[in-house]
């Protein structure tokens, strides 16, 4: 299925200065450039030392289905990869990033009506709504809303 995690890896996209790779991805998703941004959205979350996964995701295995939906996504399958996300969240609704994504690749199989449902449901999730007193809002909430901006005028 696809290409193997060290092809997917490597030819990093390098994010320019002061941009992070989340940027890129989501710069890519806005200009309609949805492979290039799964990809990127992949060197994300499974490439490097460092990844932004919730840390309620501890166990590897459970990462094995969002790797496969990363990899349905680069291959353009979106519709398929966004399937294996929501089967991903009935096991793990906390599961911010899979969410979030799933949202992505529902827009960029054309199912706008799914993907703004999707980017809601994050934003009112009970997993990422906080304490008023509470001082950062988690980054998928805020993706979530930019992604409901964006999609609002396409």
């Amino acid at each position: 299925m696809g290409q193997s995690s060290e092809s997917l890896c490597s030819s990093a996209t390098s994010p320019p200065q002061g941009k992070t790779l989340w940027n890129v991805a989501d710069n890519l998703f806005e200009q309609g450039r949805d492979v290039a941004a799964a990809r990127s959205y992949y060197q994300l979350f499974r490439c490097g030392q460092w990844s932004p996964i919730n840390p309620l995701v501890s166990d590897k295995n459970q990462l094995v289905p969002f790797d496969t939906a990363l990899r349905q996504a680069t291959a353009g399958n979106f519709a398929l990869a966004a399937s294996d996300l929501q089967h991903i969240l009935k096991v793990l609704p906390e599961f911010g990033e899979a969410r979030l994504l799933m949202g992505v690749f529902q827009w960029a199989a054309g199912m706008h009506a799914e993907a703004r449902a999707t980017w809601r449901a994050t934003i009112t999730a009970p997993y990422f709504t906080l304490p008023p007193d509470f001082d950062q809002i988690p980054y998928v909430v805020t993706e979530a809303k930019k992604f409901l901006r964006w999609s609002s005028a396409h």
